[in-house]
């Protein structure tokens, strides 16, 4: 029997969620467009936590409790979310507003990034607000916000409104990488990206024996 998270994670390699809409778009940090195709096919195993991440997700809680004392909105959790129309779109948003149609992201971010993080309601790094931005196309919800804990002692909330024009632009390109290059088992554009470099390297393996000394007669030739 499946776990709750196994359940999960093959839950999301049946469309494009959040994460993976930055990735595809070329502005999320940790993923390139290659990734996504590579985990929608099962083709690579799913990325293991680092400290960072594992730390985030402890917080979690954390960063809810905070967030409900400076609102007063109570946070629930949110399950998988697909979109009415467009099932390979969806999402799991970290949590949703009791009885209000807004969700909420929950983040920590180090000192190294804090200068992504700007001091209007929504200067947050540029896949962050995709993500948030996606959750709104998929639910309907007209807003969304987003709770930060930077360097552990800089606890900031953002707010972010729906973008229509913006949605739309994320539904085709989400659309058609999940059409041309998931469902048809087509390799995503090559890029720079350290994805394809290690994804070229393990494909096409370099030879590496000792050269060999020609022979008199082949020198001859």
């Amino acid at each position: 029997m499946e776990t709750a998270r196994e359940e999960w994670l093959h839950a999301r390699k049946s469309g494009i969620g959040g994460s993976d809409i930055a990735a595809i778009c070329g502005v999320n940090p940790y993923a390139s467009p290659l990734d996504v195709y590579l985990d929608k096919l099962g083709l690579i195993a799913p990325k293991e936590e680092n400290s960072a991440m594992r730390l985030g997700t402890k917080l979690e809680p954390v960063l809810a409790e905070l967030y409900t004392e400076e609102t007063g909105k109570s946070l629930i959790l949110s399950p998988l979310v697909r979109h009415h129309k467009k099932t390979w779109a969806l999402g799991t948003p970290d949590r949703l507003i009791h009885n209000e149609l807004r969700g909420v992201e929950l983040k920590t971010a180090g000192l190294r990034s804090a200068h992504l993080w700007g001091e209007e309601e929504d200067a947050i790094p540029p896949h962050y607000i995709l993500q948030c931005q996606w959750y709104m196309a998929v639910t309907g919800f007209p807003d969304w916000d987003v709770a930060v804990l930077i360097g552990g002692q800089d606890f900031h909330i953002y707010h972010l409104t729906g973008d229509a024009e913006l949605q739309a632009q994320l539904f085709d390109i989400g659309g058609r990488f999940w059409r041309d290059h998931v469902l048809a088992q087509s390799l995503p554009a090559l890029d720079a990206s350290e994805s394809w470099d290690t994804y070229l390297s393990a494909k096409y393996a370099r030879h590496s024996d000792a050269l060999l000394s020609a022979s008199e007669e082949a020198e001859r030739w």
